[in-house]
């Protein structure tokens, strides 16, 4: 009879807790469900994390080239998929290699404590493990194909593993680095097809994916994410310099559009000035959104589910076809 009577008045206390208590509580709930790491979703799940499935869409890169070559044959396609397939798995060990050398580090960061090495999910072993068999089977395409693209694979990996290690701490580097890695792609396209790549698209490439690597770094910067070399007083510099190399990008449309030799490919080059337009915009509404803290960590991943990102590529697609008909 003693313990009876604090028993029910404990549970009297619980069922008048405050509604906001009740909130607070589903609220964690729910947040930490939704930062359960991979160890927490399965084996599968957890190694589809770690190698980041979720970005083999910027390995569409390599089809740059030869779309704008205007060269859609089988064989350039089948060189183009296999380049893709490459290089994605090249990527993916390159993204367990960060994690490898981060997992320390990721352990106690807020969001990526989430990612498989860190959270556990996938051992150090297995991810060293898996990393030799995903080189093992990306140099197994490459073989092939004409050397220079193995020449880029072995490029981008050995770039990452040195991002990894010193350059992501470095101002300025690391944002070198990232858009180098995403020029690569594209270079790589290139030589798997055997299609030139010409100054132009080279030029255009590091102005567009300088600016992505910029708002990238100025979204994580007022955001507060932890982890990057940059402080307060960079976010102005960042914001400066993603516009300049954002209108460089537009500015190099522009000059090629206007270049004697443009009329071999379009017969209607002017309405490639549709596609500047675009791109203009919309580098300065994703800076825009970076500089807001507004951008998610990917620009690129933001823009592939982005309905008015995606609308303005379906823009700028369609103004290349029209100016690509007779």
């Amino acid at each position: 009879m003693g313990s009876g009577r604090p028993e029910a008045q404990g549970g009297l206390a619980r069922a008048r807790a405050p509604r906001g208590a009740v909130r607070a509580r589903g609220k964690g709930r729910a947040q930490a469900a939704l930062t359960t790491p991979p160890a927490h979703r399965g084996t599968i799940s957890a190694w589809v994390d770690a190698v980041r499935l979720r970005h083999w869409p910027k390995n569409l890169l390599v089809f740059v080239v030869p779309f704008a070559a205007h060269d859609p044959g089988s064989a350039t396609l089948i060189a183009a998929g296999l380049a893709l397939l490459a290089f994605g798995l090249t990527a993916s060990a390159g993204y367990l290699l960060n994690d490898l050398l981060d997992r320390t580090g990721d352990a106690s960061h807020p969001r990526k404590s989430a990612r498989a090495i860190a959270a556990g999910a996938v051992s150090a072993g297995a991810a060293r493990t898996a990393i030799a068999v995903l080189v093992a089977g990306a140099l197994a395409i490459a073989a092939l194909l004409p050397w220079k693209f193995a020449l880029c694979l072995g490029v981008y990996f050995a770039g990452v593993a040195l991002y990894s290690a010193r350059l992501k701490h470095r101002k300025g580097w690391d944002v070198a680095a990232l858009a180098c890695f995403y020029g690569l792609r594209v270079l790589a396209g290139g030589a798997a097809t055997a299609i030139f790549v010409s100054p132009w698209l080279i030029a255009y490439a590091l102005g567009l994916f300088g600016a992505l690597a910029l708002a990238k770094r100025l979204g994580e910067l007022t955001a507060g994410a932890p982890g990057r070399p940059y402080g307060p007083a960079d976010r102005k510099t960042l914001r400066a310099l993603g516009a300049i190399a954002a209108l460089l990008s537009v500015a190099v449309l522009a000059l090629y559009i206007n270049a004697p030799d443009v009329h071999a490919l379009y017969p209607n080059p002017s309405l490639l000035y549709v596609i500047c337009l675009v791109q203009a915009l919309w580098l300065a509404w994703l800076l825009r959104l970076a500089d807001s803290a507004r951008l998610p960590d990917d620009p690129v991943l933001f823009a592939l589910r982005d309905p008015l990102s995606l609308a303005g590529a379906g823009l700028a697609l369609v103004a290349f076809t029209m100016a690509s008909l007779p």
